[in-house]
């Protein structure tokens, strides 16, 4: 039985909502503009990964226009409106130059990664947008960049569930840092919203734990309500 890492959160947030496949009342669905803007952080990984270089603003504006004005025709959006949003967009695609992880010393290694690993009764199954390795430390060191509708804090990103799954996912064993980054995403921002979370080899293990449980809870069918949640989430209203 596969379990994904958004399946992890979804059943620690409240069980029912994972049996109902709502990811997204805990990670909104992205929008037009998000869904492009991360195809074209993706891309221009990509080209970095298979050129050996990396990500600048001149390389990511020049993805963006090859993918952003046919999508714009496509779906009939007025010309002054695809400007405006595409300006936007822009200044998200230019920020994200402005962090380390585009440089040299964060060379990208893969994109639209994919990892299982078996725990317990379960295989867990997660991905990464983006795969690079941070050079600047002495210890071996992943970094596993998502691009996310999801907002962050530096405790929240810590505590998630996902994000925890993730890491563990992409956990050789060999006693290496895993570094997450969550990639905020939002049309109403010029700037996009960088979040860190570090997993050392002796979190691993607590995240192994919490994996097990989780898993064979999922593998079992033991669901039920969490009724301090549901003003929130209200999937199951039609159930009172």
């Amino acid at each position: 039985m596969y379990v994904g890492a958004n399946d992890i959160a979804c059943y620690m947030f409240c069980p029912i909502l994972q049996s109902k496949k709502r990811y997204d009342i805990i990670t909104p669905k992205p929008t037009l503009i998000q869904k492009n803007i991360r195809t074209a952080f993706i891309e221009s990984e990509r080209n970095a990964c298979l050129k050996d270089s990396i990500v600048t603003s001149q390389k990511l504006i020049r993805i963006w226009d090859k993918i952003w004005w046919p999508v714009a025709a496509k779906h009939g959006i007025p010309l002054k409106d695809a400007e405006m949003l595409s300006f936007q967009a822009g200044s998200q695609l230019s920020d994200y130059c402005k962090y380390d992880i585009s440089d040299w010393m964060f060379p990208t290694v893969g994109v639209e990664a994919e990892s299982d690993v078996r725990i317990g009764p379960v295989t867990l199954k997660a991905t990464a947008d983006v795969v690079k390795v941070d050079l600047h430390k002495k210890v071996p060191t992943t970094v596993l960049v998502n691009f996310t509708t999801q907002k962050f804090s530096l405790k929240t990103a810590a505590l998630d569930p996902a994000i925890k799954a993730t890491a563990y996912a992409f956990y050789t064993g060999k006693n290496e840092i895993v570094t997450h980054i969550a990639v905020g995403l939002n049309e109403q921002a010029d700037k996009i919203k960088i979040t860190t979370s570090i997993f050392r080899p002796k979190d691993m293990e607590e995240i192994r734990k919490m994996l097990y449980y989780v898993g064979c809870s999922i593998y079992s069918g033991s669901y039920y309500g969490n009724p301090y949640l549901c003003k929130e989430c209200q999937v199951c209203q039609d159930f009172i």
